[in-house]
């Protein structure tokens, strides 16, 4: 059985190109360019969205998918130095219940 002839152009090339190029264009806007420069091609958008994404992995543009949220701190573990503030704290009101009391006051003075 023969081999199906691919378009007249490799789109994930095609896209490279234009992600170098402009690095600053959109996904829709890339699809758009290569419409107008093969218009008789049948373009798969959804292939071309990923062919996109991929290109501006490879060239490195964009966001990361990293967080840049604060570090947490492990489970169970607290900063020994809050601990002992806390424990300070706790003695100079009397005891846990006073203490957590103070707190929800002091939480419900702070709009």
């Amino acid at each position: 059985m023969a081999k199906k002839q691919s378009g007249p152009f490799v789109m994930s090339k095609e896209i490279m190109n234009l992600v170098r190029k402009h690095p600053d264009l959109k996904g829709r806007e890339v699809i758009e360019l290569l419409k107008k420069q093969f218009p008789k091609a049948g373009i798969n958008e959804k292939s071309a969205a990923v062919a996109f994404s991929n290109a501006r992995k490879a060239l490195g543009i964009g966001k990361s998918n990293t967080r840049t949220s604060s570090p947490r701190k492990a489970n169970g573990s607290s900063d020994v130095a809050a601990l002992k503030a806390a424990r300070e704290f706790v003695n100079s009101v009397g005891d846990t219940k006073s203490a957590l009391a103070a707190i929800q006051q002091l939480e419900d003075l702070q709009l």
